[in-house]
């Protein structure tokens, strides 16, 4: 079974008629926020927009251990996710954590000897902003996460 959640209404219908058209019977869109559906009984996650903490949180804790998590995008750091192609990253449950800043940008740069300072010199000043946030309140974010 696959749900689609959109909480744009047009995005919605479209989604919704296209599912029907295609004549697949496992296909459900949801009219909602991913903030307040449950993952209790999801294996396989998809998004195309940045996921925070939040949500990372709500994976963690709702998810059996072995979900997978696909991403568009950069991960949330310090979560260590592993490169499938192109900008697309997989992350499982239990998340795990790098061991360090160039951990996190040899990941998402696909090259061994990347570093932090060079993945945010790569960045637009926003995704730079967003990550030096995170990196800042790395210790308090995975904090939350592994605490039950």
């Amino acid at each position: 079974m696959s749900i689609g959640i959109e909480d744009h209404y047009y995005r919605y219908l479209h989604a919704k008629r296209d599912a029907e058209k295609s004549g697949s019977t496992n296909i459900r869109i949801l009219w909602d926020d991913i903030e307040r559906v449950s993952y209790r009984d999801a294996t396989i996650l998809y998004s195309v927009i940045n996921v925070g903490f939040n949500i990372i949180r709500k994976i963690q804790r709702q998810t059996k251990t072995g979900s997978q998590m696909v991403l568009y995008g950069l991960p949330p750091f310090p979560l260590r996710s592993e490169r499938l192609f192109g900008s697309f990253y997989r992350l499982t449950t239990p998340f795990e954590r790098v061991h360090d800043e160039d951990e996190f940008a040899q990941i998402f740069l696909g090259k061994r000897n990347a570093t932090m300072k060079k993945l945010l010199q790569l960045l637009d000043r926003e995704q730079a902003r967003d990550l030096r946030r995170e990196i800042k309140e790395a210790e308090s974010n995975w904090d939350s996460l592994v605490s039950r």
